[in-house]
């Protein structure tokens, strides 16, 4: 089982509803009803939601590009972020490889 689908199948038991593969295309405010208003691209068509917070869980800058709309300076600020560049490698030996016994659990 992939994680988001374990995590998302954790979430519905619990009552919390979630849905996978829903691409927020723009995020507004509707200052009358005092609501942020999200636009969705769905697996079933665009979808509009209302809701009174919002948690994005995006690299900085999609989310700079979702609040420029709303705050130039906030996305200004997300754009400086930096990430650094990783890479991750790994390799398997099997145990007769090694002359002692492995000390320790997982990559090294």
């Amino acid at each position: 089982i992939r994680f988001p689908n374990a995590l998302r199948d954790q979430l519905d038991n619990m009552g919390v509803p979630v849905r996978l593969r829903w691409k927020l295309t723009k995020l507004s405010w509707d200052q009358d009803r005092q609501e942020h208003v999200l636009d969705y691209e769905t697996p079933e068509g665009p979808t509009r939601l209302r809701s009174r917070s919002v948690v994005l869980t995006t690299p900085s800058h999609i989310a700079a590009e979702l609040l420029r709309p709303l705050s130039s300076s906030a996305a200004d600020a997300l754009e400086e972020i930096r990430y650094p560049r990783v890479a991750a490698l790994t390799v398997e030996y099997p145990r007769s490889a090694f002359r002692e016994p492995e000390h320790g659990k997982g990559p090294v």
